[in-house]
């Protein structure tokens, strides 16, 4: 018997920067349970920001972040913008993440009830 692999699917989302309003498109994979992040103040925002920074895959283009000393830093992921504190609104993210979830598990139910009708036995009584 063959083992098989992750098949990894993936949805993209806009994540819209409070300071200036600007937007920047990114992927990201459906989690696996390690992806799960559960705060242990059970701050319900804190849990979605580390979630979607778990389960980031990419930006469409760096974002630059202009730091205090007048540098500015190409950042390509998540999680470093969370670190630098930058606000944004990730409320598409969620709204995406929800949407591919429940077209995954339409999926598997189609293939559960396909996999159910081809058997075609009748449970008869005793």
């Amino acid at each position: 018997m063959a083992l098989k692999a992750y098949k990894e699917q993936t949805f993209k989302a806009t994540i819209k920067f409070l300071e200036d309003d600007s937007t920047v498109g990114a992927t990201f994979r459906m989690p696996r349970p390690i992806d799960y992040f559960i705060s242990p103040d059970g701050n319900r925002n804190l849990e979605n920001q580390k979630f979607f920074a778990n389960i980031f895959k990419s930006f469409d283009k760096p974002v630059q972040v202009e730091m205090e000393d007048g540098s500015i830093l190409n950042i390509d992921n998540l999680a470093a913008l969370q670190e630098l504190g930058i606000p944004m609104d990730i409320s598409d993210c969620l709204i995406k993440w929800a949407e591919k979830q429940k077209q995954i598990q339409d999926e598997k139910d189609a293939l559960i009830k396909k996999s159910k009708s081809a058997g075609k036995k009748k449970k008869k009584a005793t």
